[in-house]
């Protein structure tokens, strides 16, 4: 098997979704160590197929790469064949290939800010108006919330909520300790923000130290 008629990138995607013989992988393996360029090419690759995942992912990420048009009426032969004769593609392989995972790893670094943002908002208090439930050293109190959730609040310390809590949203803030029995709403999840940390709850019971 000659290296010039072999469609390395098919080739490692087929070995890193378990798809090659062992010879394939013989002939993968000695075209690795022939050059650190095929080495960054398959690292490269690799890096692409553990960010998508999914194999067909990839493949269409490789075929962007090589400018080659996806039609229903064409063969995986004929793309495959498209590559072999393409002059270019071996020249700019690996430069493009890093420009795709680059692509990637931005996508999920957005994906993560937007997660982060998630958090952050959970971190204020909203502006609007808020009640306050609050005991005093030595002395402990119970009460219900608009949803019908129940708190029982230890000695000193404080709960915080809008005035349109259970509208929306279900968000308090905790500042001490306090048991929580959660009225079940599986669209609205009860939220208790407590120093750092956001605990989110759809119905059941638990207690909360935050001091």
């Amino acid at each position: 098997m000659e290296n010039e008629s072999i469609n390395f990138d098919d080739l490692i995607i087929r070995y890193l979704s378990g798809n090659t013989t062992q010879s394939e992988n013989q002939v993968l393996s000695e075209w690795m160590n022939e050059s650190t360029d095929n080495r960054s090419t398959f690292n490269a690759i690799r890096n692409i197929w553990l960010a998508t995942s999914q194999t067909s992912d990839i493949v269409s990420a490789l075929h962007s790469v090589h400018d080659i048009p996806e039609s229903p009426n064409n063969s995986d032969k004929d793309l495959d064949e498209d590559l072999d004769e393409s002059p270019v593609h071996k020249s700019i392989g690996l430069k493009n290939i890093l420009k795709v995972a680059a692509v990637i790893v931005i996508t999920l670094a957005i994906g993560a800010l937007g997660n982060q943002l998630w958090v952050d908002q959970l971190k204020n208090v909203p502006s609007k108006k808020t009640v306050n439930f609050e005991t005093s050293l030595g002395s402990r109190a119970s009460t219900t919330l608009p949803d019908g959730s129940k708190v029982w609040l230890n000695a000193g310390s404080r709960l915080d909520y809008n005035l349109d809590f259970g509208n929306k949203t279900r968000i308090v803030k905790l500042t001490g300790e306090a048991f929580f029995d959660v009225k079940t709403d599986s669209l609205k999840p009860f939220i208790v923000k407590a120093g750092k940390l956001a605990i989110k709850a759809y119905g059941t019971a638990f207690n909360v130290k935050a001091y």
